[in-house]
């Protein structure tokens, strides 16, 4: 089964030197046979009655193909390919390695052994006579590494987040589309690049961008396994504009080397809800405190006068109740508005400003109060919400500039305001007034402005409060849609 492969020069060679080169190369190509850190092994080829290719009978194995295939050389001598190694004829091996006989060639492939449960790398190649040889090398942990490699790259091919995959000299060695988005470059410039030139270029913090420095290099030393994930929220300056990001530094191992992987996520937006949540946290606390009070007042009025009642049989301590009551009354209502308020859908219908003016006025005018309504405008609004806006804003000012306010009502440029003829807002108490429970009134709730202000809210326009003509209180809304003719 071993080829003497030595040159012969003709005419001047003895038979002496013929059977020494003879040996010798035998002796060689044995020892490679034997030695080789590759499985190998010579079939001889069986053919139909056509002379086709059909099976390999095994002649001779190495102890390197024993090694990766389990399989006892001497016990499977003579014996068929399809024999040793069951359901091979349903891959391609058997087609491909009669190719290679036929075609008197040689060729490199990978195969998948099912019975073995493991991929070579093979190269099969014919020696003539009827003999083929094949030698191969188990690449399984290679192919399992690689195919780890793609899966787990095909996870971040699917994430929303920008996700950096850093190795030696904390190049980058992978990066996902979204990584564009944050730093406005290619994937491809971006392959090989420093890490950290990326990101200094938008950080724009060096003190973050060297203290992410020694935190990756730790993570990529050979103990890096025992450094603990690191999150840190940074500022990027971007082509996109400003944002904050925080980024996931986690050290991972792939094919064996150690590597880091980055995921950067903006959290602007979660960053200003939460600061709006906190803030909305604040004034609930701060309502709610001063609800309890509210609340506190006309009960203890109730209970006092009740007991007044009982003693005396006076009849005007129960006017004193009723208007406890009432006040009570009108706290709960104000309440309800509010907590409806994210969870009822909004829809919008043209609606002549005018009539619903007017309508609102009437519940809420008194005996020498006064209304002048100097619009025909029609606009886009829930009319529900449109007259909680209305009635809180006139009886706010009935409340605060008396019993003979004049309320105006007009048009602005991209929307209306209210305004009326009493002493005004201070500049430095505009803010406040809009906030849950700012009162001054012994009868008022403090939540008529609240009320107006996420009625304007919750309909996409703008309130700004400001000084009236004749100085009293203007509250003024923009960005109101205009209703089409």
């Amino acid at each position: 089964m071993y080829r003497h492969m030595t040159p012969r020069e003709g005419g001047d060679g003895s038979d002496s030197a013929d059977a020494d080169a003879k040996r010798l190369d035998e002796e060689l190509y044995r020892t490679l046979f034997e030695e080789s850190i590759d499985g190998i092994a010579v079939h001889e080829v069986l053919t139909d009655e056509d002379g086709e290719p059909i099976d390999f009978r095994f002649l001779a194995v190495n102890e390197a193909f024993e090694r990766y295939t389990n399989v006892d050389g001497s016990a499977i001598e003579g014996k068929r390919l399809t024999e040793v190694f069951p359901g091979i004829e349903e891959t391609s091996f058997l087609d491909t390695y009669t190719s290679v006989v036929t075609e008197a060639g040689t060729r490199r492939f990978i195969q998948h052994v099912e019975s073995l449960e493991s991929y070579y790398e093979v190269s099969a190649m014919a020696l003539g006579d009827g003999l083929s040889a094949t030698s191969f090398v188990d690449v399984t942990e290679r192919i399992d590494h690689q195919q780890e490699l793609e899966r787990y790259y095909a996870i971040l091919e699917a994430m929303e987040d920008g996700a950096f995959v850093v190795g030696e000299e904390l190049r980058i060695e992978y990066a996902n589309p979204p990584v564009t988005v944050f730093l406005g470059t290619t994937l491809q410039e971006l392959q090989g690049s420093h890490l950290l030139r990326e990101l200094s270029e938008v950080m724009g913090d060096d003190a973050a961008v060297r203290r992410l420095e020694r935190t990756l290099s730790e993570m990529l030393d050979q103990e890096g396994s025992t450094v603990e994930p690191m999150k840190v929220e940074v500022p990027l300056t971007l082509p996109t504009g400003e944002l904050t990001a925080e980024v996931h530094c986690s050290p991972l191992t792939l094919q064996g080397e150690p590597k880091v992987l980055l995921i950067a996520r903006d959290v602007t937006e979660r960053n200003r809800r939460e600061q709006e949540i906190a803030r909305t946290n604040e004034q609930l606390d701060a309502f709610a405190s001063r609800l309890a009070h509210e609340l506190r007042n006309p009960l203890t009025v109730i209970s006092s006068r009740l007991a007044l009642a009982r003693e005396t049989g006076d009849e005007e301590h129960f006017d004193h109740l009723e208007r406890s009551l009432n006040r009570m009354e009108r706290l709960i209502d104000d309440l309800l508005v509010l907590a409806d308020e994210g969870t009822v859908a909004v829809e919008t219908v043209p609606i002549e400003l005018q009539p619903v003016v007017a309508a609102c006025w009437d519940v809420i005018r008194s005996p020498d109060t006064s209304i002048e309504i100097d619009t025909d405008a029609r606009i886009m609004a829930d009319e529900d919400r449109l007259r909680q806006l209305l009635e809180n804003l006139f009886r706010n000012a009935v409340e605060h500039a008396g019993n003979d306010v004049t309320v105006r009502v007009g048009e602005l440029g991209d929307g209306f305001y209210v305004e009326d003829d009493g002493r005004g807002i201070p500049e430095g108490k505009r803010e406040a007034i809009l906030e849950h429970g700012m009162t001054d009134l012994v009868h008022g709730t403090g939540l008529g402005l609240t009320i107006v202000r996420e009625m304007a809210r919750i309909h996409g326009w703008t309130l700004e409060v400001t000084d009236g003509p004749d100085g009293g209180a203007r509250f003024e809304f923009h960005h109101v849609e205009c209703a089409s003719d």
